[in-house]
């Protein structure tokens, strides 16, 4: 990812003029701070030439211009004052009841009183970053997951990075059944062998073949050749 301007120290190039020398004023976190895929691609969407096919960016044109405004003229004559004020940081008691009603129609009963509304999915990451995991501590969310963590000291280690021990330990399963699948296939074609096709020479000889040829490599995948050909290639 693309470094944050005016928060990566000294010597980075992408500092405005006359800045750098206030490096030293910035706290520690600073160093590791980098843009996020996220806002990366949100700066790109802004673009007049860009039509993104992202995901949670609808179609600004299917919006229903005439209820918003009839929504904004209410508001406006009804309780401008309040809208334009803070409300409370867990989010206003009506909006809360609306969050819980949804959540019942799909299943899941909730309290209000516990339904926190955030501005959006970082303040989420955020939060859940700050609740659960301790500064110098390890996070490990798939890859893209964006920067959860990252400016509180947390390590992050991508999910992607342990698929390789997934693979190895479902390798050995996959193995079995193709070698299970080999010699079901030499079975069928010995059967064939013996009950119809031993008298004649060149198929008779084919399925022989087939059959010594599945049962050979089916063996062969059952066997511990890798442990074997350690033992014989150590010292």
């Amino acid at each position: 990812m693309r470094e944050v301007p005016g928060m990566s120290g000294a010597g980075n190039p992408s500092l405005p003029p006359g800045l750098e020398r206030y490096t030293r004023l910035l706290a520690e976190r600073t160093k590791v701070m980098r843009s996020t895929a996220m806002r990366d691609l949100m700066s790109i969407t802004e673009r007049p030439e860009v039509i993104s096919l992202a995901g949670g960016l609808p179609d600004t044109g299917s919006f229903p211009a005439p209820l918003f405004g009839r929504i904004f003229e209410r508001i406006a004559r009804e309780a401008v004052a309040r809208a334009l004020q803070y409300g409370p940081t867990e989010g206003l008691a009506e909006t809360k009841r609306c969050v819980a009603t949804v959540m019942a129609a799909e299943g899941m009963q909730v309290d209000p009183d516990d339904v926190l509304v955030t501005t959006g999915g970082q303040q989420v990451l955020d939060l859940v970053a700050r609740t659960l995991i301790d500064p110098g501590g390890t996070n490990r969310p798939r890859a893209g997951v964006l920067g959860l963590g990252r400016h509180e000291g947390v390590r992050m280690e991508a999910l992607d990075r342990y698929a390789p021990r997934a693979r190895i330990a479902l390798w050995p399963v996959v193995r079995a059944l193709g070698a299970l699948s080999l010699l079901a296939v030499g079975a069928v074609h010995l059967q064939q062998y013996l009950s119809l096709y031993s008298a004649i020479p060149t198929i008779g000889a084919l399925f022989l073949l087939n059959f010594a040829g599945a049962t050979a490599i089916g063996l062969g995948l059952l066997a511990p050749v890798e442990r074997l050909l350690g033992r014989l290639g150590g010292p």
